[in-house]
């Protein structure tokens, strides 16, 4: 399976799933007065911090190791499970060129579900980056790789409501299935 594949072909729906925006009630105001409508911002992805070089990296139950230029290596814990929002961590931060929303991107990566823990697909395997835009992929790849800079490598954890929902991507990705990508960025074109 391509990344082209395996992250356009089947992103979820989400356009008919209900949506609570999480604001509070606005308080009664006294007759004849006007009240301010203040919008509440999206919540932004969890965050994790950077570790050093080819250290060992954990988060969110995910352990990445490998080096610069190394195909990663990603362990699951048995503590992985699930999530509900988009999370990522900068195993190292690059110096290059930060990513812009709608970038085309060149990256080396790979992918593993969390139910099935097995690795769906990876660019490192086929011994190739993959190079494309991020208006092609999954909302979790399009929302993630935001602010990453060239030279890093960044953990994406994606639930699946911003990856292939309640369908999955048979038989790789199991429906519902929380996925764990871990990113190199070779490139970007922010034009």
């Amino acid at each position: 399976m391509t990344l082209a594949l395996a992250l356009s072909g089947c992103s979820s729906d989400s356009a008919g799933e209900a949506s609570d925006s999480g604001s509070a009630p606005a308080a009664s105001a006294p007759t004849g007065s006007l009240e301010a409508v203040v919008p509440t911002p999206a919540p932004s992805p969890i965050t994790a911090s950077a570790a050093a070089d080819g250290e060992a990296y954990e988060y969110m139950g995910v352990t990445v190791t490998g080096g610069p230029e190394q195909a990663p290596s990603i362990a699951l814990g048995p503590d992985f499970a699930p999530v509900t929002e988009l999370a990522t961590g900068d195993v190292w931060v690059g110096e290059g060129e930060a990513v812009e929303p709608g970038a085309t991107v060149t990256v080396q990566y790979a992918g593993v579900g969390q139910q099935s823990r097995v690795e769906f697909d990876s660019s490192w395997s086929r011994g190739e980056p993959a190079t494309f835009s991020l208006g092609q992929v999954i909302q979790g790849w399009q929302e993630g790789m935001v602010g990453m800079q060239t030279g890093g490598r960044r953990l994406l954890v994606i639930p699946s409501s911003m990856a292939y929902g309640p369908q999955g991507s048979p038989p790789a990705i199991l429906p519902d299935e929380t996925l764990a990508f871990v990113v190199d960025l070779i490139a970007v074109d922010n034009s």
